[in-house]
């Protein structure tokens, strides 16, 4: 969940995982991010989504 470090990104990822999903938090707040991902069960990843090489790095790395 790109922006779940906090407000709807962390809303949505609260739902998610009530509900038995499991959550990826995306931010570039590192503390915010592992914070959330925490709180949810999740991992967390840095990422600003501006930056498409870091996307790319991002999804590569988690999918390997």
């Amino acid at each position: 969940i790109t922006g779940g470090a906090a407000g709807i990104g962390l809303a949505c990822a609260q739902w998610l995982a009530k509900h038995g999903c499991r959550i990826a938090i995306a931010d570039r707040d590192e503390r915010g991010a592992l914070v959330a991902a925490r709180a949810v069960g999740g991992i967390a990843i840095v990422l600003d989504v501006r930056q498409p090489d870091a996307v790319e790095e991002a999804v590569g790395h988690q999918a390997g």
